[in-house]
């Protein structure tokens, strides 16, 4: 999770570097380790709360994050907000993910779209209105969004 943050803070810090990413691919699970509660819904580990919230690096992050928020106008900003300050993996990566301007590819654990489906709320909003502060994707060409989906009984043939 921390990995997460450190991302998007060196974006939000230094947004030259957004300009050098071209491709990007978050596959498997395994980078967010995140815990859920019988809803599905992103909660905390004890090292999250103990650790990465309580430091001073987070909280220049989240705030940076909730002014870019802002600033793009999201529809439900009041969910991002409450998103952020939880800490929740999906929605800070979402935003690092915003601020990719040359962005080539992009390849999304199935998660992501199980998760709120954080990058398809913010690529329409990008992709669908005048917003300021989010990558209108003009170089994205291949979008992979949740095809490593395992099979679920429903779908079996």
């Amino acid at each position: 999770m921390d990995r997460v943050v450190s991302l998007l803070g060196a974006i939000l810090h230094r947004p030259h570097l957004a300009t050098y990413v071209k491709h990007v691919e978050i596959l498997p699970t395994i980078l967010f380790d995140p815990l859920y509660d019988a809803y599905g819904e992103w909660k905390p580990s004890p090292v999250w709360k103990s650790e990465v919230k309580s430091s001073g690096y987070f909280r220049k992050v989240a705030e940076m994050a909730k002014n870019l928020v802002s600033i793009a106008h999201f529809p439900s900003s009041q969910d991002w907000v409450v998103a952020i300050e939880g800490g929740d993996p999906y929605a800070l990566m979402t935003l690092f993910l915003s601020q990719l301007g040359n962005l080539r590819t992009l390849r999304l654990d199935f998660t992501f779209v199980w998760q709120s489906g954080w990058p398809g709320r913010m690529l329409t909003h990008a992709l669908s209105s005048a917003q300021h502060g989010l990558s209108r994707f003009s170089h994205l060409a291949e979008v992979e969004y949740g095809v490593n989906a395992p099979e679920t009984p429903f779908f079996e043939r």
